[in-house]
């Protein structure tokens, strides 16, 4: 079930908005790297003369892309998963379903706390400390705005997973 047929109150609806939101945000630093390696290529092939920092802003844009899209996509039940037998259950046996999809929510839950509690203490360290990839003198960029985008995704997740699990608990419909 979709969450869209799902009855909903005010407090979901704001964190599907908001997770929504960043889900766009997550599509639109997508659309601004594949901009900038197209740029690369071309300045590579035409002018023989690569965007300094590109390969450093990839990689750190990746994590803060999957974080930002995280949230929405287990809002939507669109995370990637082998599903066969647990559809068969949901059938079969509802409420071994149910009990599956609330440990399952439970463990997401779980790794999600772990991350915040790693990850969000370090951010005004790297803040202060000026913490960056890449290389002096060419091209560096801070660490921080990416933990930002990484903590806010892994609690809107956290939320996400939350909901899942009341649903699993409460509702005979229950999908994670």
């Amino acid at each position: 079930m979709t969450t869209a047929s799902r009855p909903r109150g005010p407090v979901v609806t704001f964190i599907n908005s908001v997770s929504g939101a960043f889900n766009a945000l997550g599509s639109l630093l997508t659309f601004g790297l594949m901009c900038l390696i197209c740029a690369d290529v071309a300045c590579r092939y035409l002018l023989n003369a690569p965007i300094a920092g590109v390969a450093e802003i990839v990689e750190i844009s990746i994590v803060a892309i999957v974080f930002a899209q995280l949230a929405d996509a287990t809002a939507n039940d669109r995370i990637t998963r082998a599903d066969s037998v647990i559809a068969m259950l949901r059938t079969r046996r509802p409420k071994i379903a149910r009990s599956i999809d609330f440990i399952a929510a439970l463990t997401g839950l779980s790794l999600m706390a772990i991350l915040a509690y790693g990850i969000i203490p370090a951010i005004p360290v790297d803040y202060e400390r000026g913490y960056y990839v890449g290389t002096v003198g060419l091209f560096t960029f801070p660490v921080w705005p990416t933990k930002v985008v990484v903590a806010i995704g892994v609690v809107l997740t956290g939320i996400q997973l939350f909901l899942a699990a009341l649903r699993a608990l409460f509702d005979d419909r229950s999908s994670i």
